[in-house]
Parts: structure tokens; C-alpha cells; sequence
């Protein structure tokens, strides 16, 4: 059963979504027969316990924030201006910090449907909304995570009506602030910022490395959406930039396994900040 092609599918999708799996024993199993599918030795689980536990209390004692999802920045009552966030890659970081021990505030814009128990959610809808969040929330967190798509721009006036479609010519549009580029500005010598960047051009890892520097971030992870494959997906592809290093490389991976990357990177500077 163990070796069984659905069983080993399944496994890899546990796996791919973070979860640990103990090996099955090779051994006498429940009739005369033996083979793969033992249960494992109590000792077998203790020590993986012990392993996975110690593993996951990297960042006991840190608070960690996390933007996720897009912002839908309002037209009228009915319509806005938003974009294809689905937020996961955002959720997946704020689940594998808090995996970690950390103290998690999430602070959710237009997201796919997600619960995280343990976390402290915090929702928002405009990029304006999102930002006063983030800097009222800011100074008392270890790290920002800023994983959300914030619209580059919002209508200048919002209207309080509908507007008739035949009059839906032309909107003017006023810039958004940029809250990675305002938090990294603030933060303290003890606090670490992640920003993400999406692109579409060839040369986008170097663009992506000139908004890191431009921005201030600590890190700076970075995807090619130009085929828009990577929105609402498992998967992902992309580089994690920072200031001290190359870069690190994903392809095609799950979503977690970035998340688990980048609390890992976290949890170094951090601990390094502390020592």
C-alpha cells in the first residue's frame, strides 16, 4: 500500500505543503506477510519530534508581519482597480513563521480563502487602508514580510454613485504611497524587510535588484509573470535577492518551499542581530 502510486502522489503533496512524514518500517506487518508499512518505533517518532520541534522555534519569541493579497482600490461603489493577487504566497510565509514559534499579525488585502489559527489577522482593502497598517504595526515587529500586491495607483476621486458606463471614458488616477520602500525607511537597526516584486521584462532580476536597492529592503524575492501562470497557483518561480549575497533560485517549486526559505533567512538575521 505504502509503494502504492496514489499513496506516494499523496505523500508528496503533504510534503509540498509542509508537512512532515515519517517513513513507514520494513518488518513483519499485521498477517504472516512482511515489507514496507511497519509502524515506526516510538523511539523513530520521539526523535523526529525532537528534530522537527527544534527546527521549528527559530523565531520563538519574534513578532513577524506579513502583508498578503491585492488591494482593490474603489472606482465608484460598485467597481475598482485591483490586480491577480491571490495572497498565497503571503499566507505561506505567515504559516511557516508560526510553524517557527514566531508571533504573527497578518495583514490581509483581497485574498483567496485561507485560515491561519494562532495568527492575529488584520483586514484591509485599499492600499491607504493597508498602509496605515502597516505603520502602526511596524515599529512593534521584528520583521515586515511585505508579500502584498499594493495597487501602484488609486482613482483620484471616488464616486458615490455608479457611474453609467457611457461615462466611463477616461479615470484620473492618483499615485499610492510606497509602503515597502516607507517601511524600510523607519525600520531600526534591529528589524529586517522583505519585499516582493513582480516583472515582465527580460532583464526583470535586474530591475528587481535596483528596487531592492532603491527601496532599502533586506531581501527582495522576484518573479517573471509575464505568462501570469504564477497567480492563484501552488507553484512558483523566481530569485530571493538580498544586500549580502547571490541569489537563491526557484523553479517551479511549491510556494512553501519559498515561505520556508525566507523564514530561514529571517531567523539568521535575526539571530544574528541578537548575538
Amino acid at each position: 500500500m505504502w509503494l502504492n502510486s496514489a499513496t506516494q502522489a499523496n505523500v508528496e503533496i503533504l510534503r509540498s505543503r509542509g508537512v512532515t512524514v515519517i517513513e513507514p518500517e520494513v518488518g513483519r506487518l499485521t498477517g504472516k506477510d512482511s515489507g514496507i508499512g511497519r509502524f515506526p518505533e516510538t523511539s523513530t517518532i520521539i526523535s523526529e519530534v525532537h528534530k522537527v520541534s527544534k527546527s521549528e522555534s527559530s523565531l520563538l519569541h519574534k513578532k513577524i508581519l506579513v502583508t498578503a493579497g491585492g488591494t482593490l482600490e474603489a472606482v465608484d461603489p460598485v467597481r475598482f482597480i485591483g490586480n491577480r493577487s491571490s495572497g498565497r504566497q503571503g499566507l505561506t510565509i505567515a504559516y511557516e513563521a508560526l510553524r517557527s514559534g514566531a508571533e504573527v499579525t497578518v495583514i490581509a488585502g483581497n485574498t483567496d480563502y485561507f485560515e491561519l489559527p494562532g495568527a492575529r489577522i488584520l483586514n484591509t482593502e485599499s492600499a491607504e487602508q493597508m498602509y496605515l497598517a502597516v505603520m502602526d504595526e511596524f515599529v512593534n515587529h521584528d520583521a515586515l514580510v511585505m508579500a502584498a500586491a499594493v495597487a501602484d495607483a488609486r482613482p483620484s476621486e471616488v464616486q458615490s454613485e455608479k457611474v453609467k458606463k457611457e461615462l466611463l471614458e477616461s479615470i484620473t488616477l492618483t499615485k499610492n504611497v510606497d509602503i515597502l520602500q516607507e517601511a524600510a525607511r523607519i525600520k531600526r537597526g534591529n528589524q529586517v524587510v522583505v519585499g516582493f516584486a513582480a516583472e515582465t521584462a527580460e532583464d526583470f532580476l535586474h530591475l528587481a535588484q535596483e528596487k531592492m536597492k532603491r527601496k532599502g529592503a533586506d531581501y527582495l524575492y522576484v518573479n517573471n509573470v509575464a505568462s501570469g501562470q504564477i497567480f492563484g497557483q501552488d507553484t512558483t518561480s523566481g530569485f530571493l535577492l538580498s544586500q549580502e549575497s547571490a541569489p537563491i533560485a526557484f523553479v517551479d517549486c511549491s510556494k512553501h518551499e519559498v515561505a520556508k526559505t525566507i523564514v530561514k533567512k529571517l531567523a539568521q538575521r535575526l539571530g544574528t542581530m541578537n548575538d
